[in-house]
């Protein structure tokens, strides 16, 4: 405000005015900011627990020994555990395998495919060239051992 007396021009009357509505822009629209977090601070709520942990000096004097029914209801807590953990392992091997199914099948199908027609290929070339068609290998036969001399009497 103080720029506003002190300009001489139009030019620069209107230079000052241009700024100050800068300014008052950016003020407004940090009080609006301001605003917003507010009412948002004012929707927030947060959820203390609390709790003291004890320690072995504050038991019955000292460490207790667990008692055999205790002990045996934490081992079939464990067993228990092992027994859900495994199972959820299994469900979700199963899971895989059959997201797994239809890709390996229609990649099975796609190897098939090119075997056969490759093997299709092959057997039509060797009759256009006319070769007699490909029999399979016959593995060869061993050789029969000479028999043993008959024992002379």
């Amino acid at each position: 405000v103080r720029l506003l007396d002190k300009a001489e021009t139009i030019s620069e009357i209107l230079e000052v005015e241009k700024r100050l509505g800068e300014v008052r822009e950016t003020i407004e629209r940090f009080q609006g900011q301001i605003r917003v977090w507010d009412s948002l601070v004012g929707l927030s709520s947060y959820t203390i627990y609390l709790s003291r942990k004890m320690t072995l000096s504050e038991g019955r004097g000292g460490p207790e020994l667990i008692r055999f029914g205790e002990w045996l209801d934490a081992v079939g807590r464990g067993f228990r555990n092992s027994a859900v953990v495994l199972l959820n392992a299994g469900g979700y091997v199963l899971i895989l395998l059959a997201n797994l199914a239809i890709p390996l099948a229609l990649a099975a199908i796609v190897v098939l495919a090119i075997v056969w027609t490759s093997r299709r290929n092959r057997r039509r070339r060797e009759r256009q060239a006319g070769s007699p068609p490909r029999e399979p290998p016959v593995p060869p036969v061993p050789p029969v051992p000479p028999a043993p001399p008959a024992p002379t009497a």
